[in-house]
């Protein structure tokens, strides 16, 4: 609510600023508008720093540019009135425009942190189940701990290798599916980013790897009717945890 008061007053302001322009007419009414509209495209698409630094540059060289004038011409006590009221009108909607997009623009980066780590939180996929990157990752390093203890532990990475986008984003998330199904739900652990799929096996060995890939391609080859798999498979067993750190970059 306080948000939504804030930017309406400021939206309000800018309005009323730009009517008071129009309105009053002074000697550089037009050439105020066309800076209003000029700043106002700018302002909307720099970065924060340059838009303040626009704001500061654009109302000390319209100062400079009037005061010149006012020099030269040679200009009468009231219009040089005039002359501050206009920049006092044009500064003030520069300011008010830059705080109304200053605002808009914290209030963006908000919401974006917010979501990201509204996504570090939640430990599963909507869409197919499978662990988050953040999840996996967490839940990897006691695994690969716990194998070089006292077991082994294998690292599946699948990266797609049909390039249709028509059916690359489909493909990969009824693959996912698919190797979720494939693996023990106790004991391993899935997750994927745009075109690869990582997963680590529990206390197994490599002929078990390959039980659980061929189950994969099995389950492919049943639903789609596919010859030769669209992907590419890198099996690599864990000795350490230098290994995640690898998938760790990959999962960024």
């Amino acid at each position: 609510m306080r948000k939504n008061f804030i930017i309406g007053l400021l939206i309000n302001l800018i309005l009323f600023n730009g009517w008071a322009i129009i309105h009053f007419e002074l000697p550089f009414y037009k050439l105020d508008l066309a800076i209003a509209a000029i700043s106002i495209i700018l302002m909307s698409i720099i970065h924060n720093r340059f838009a303040f630094l626009y704001l500061i540059t654009s109302t000390l060289g319209y100062g400079a540019f009037i005061t010149v004038f006012a020099f030269v011409s040679n200009v009468s006590a009231k219009s040089q009135l005039d002359y501050i009221y206009e920049h006092l009108l044009v500064t003030s909607f520069l300011l008010l425009f830059w705080i109304l997009i200053h605002y808009l623009k914290k209030i963006s980066y908000e919401n974006t942190s917010l979501k990201k780590q509204l996504a570090l939180l939640e430990k599963y996929d909507k869409r197919t189940n499978i662990l988050t990157p953040y999840e996996f990752i967490y839940q990897a390093k006691w695994i690969i701990k716990s194998a070089i203890r006292n077991g082994q532990a294998w690292l599946v990475k699948i990266e797609m290798t049909d390039n249709r986008k028509h059916t690359k984003k489909n493909l990969q998330e009824y693959l996912e599916t698919i190797v979720l199904s494939s693996v023990r739900e106790q004991f391993d652990i899935v997750t994927a980013v745009p075109k690869k799929i990582f997963f680590i096996l529990k206390d197994t060995d490599e002929t078990g790897v390959k039980i659980v890939l061929n189950r994969v391609q099995d389950k492919l080859k049943t639903e789609l009717n596919t010859i030769s798999p669209p992907y590419e498979v890198k099996i690599e067993h864990i000795k350490d945890e230098t290994t995640l750190a690898v998938v760790e970059e990959e999962l960024q």
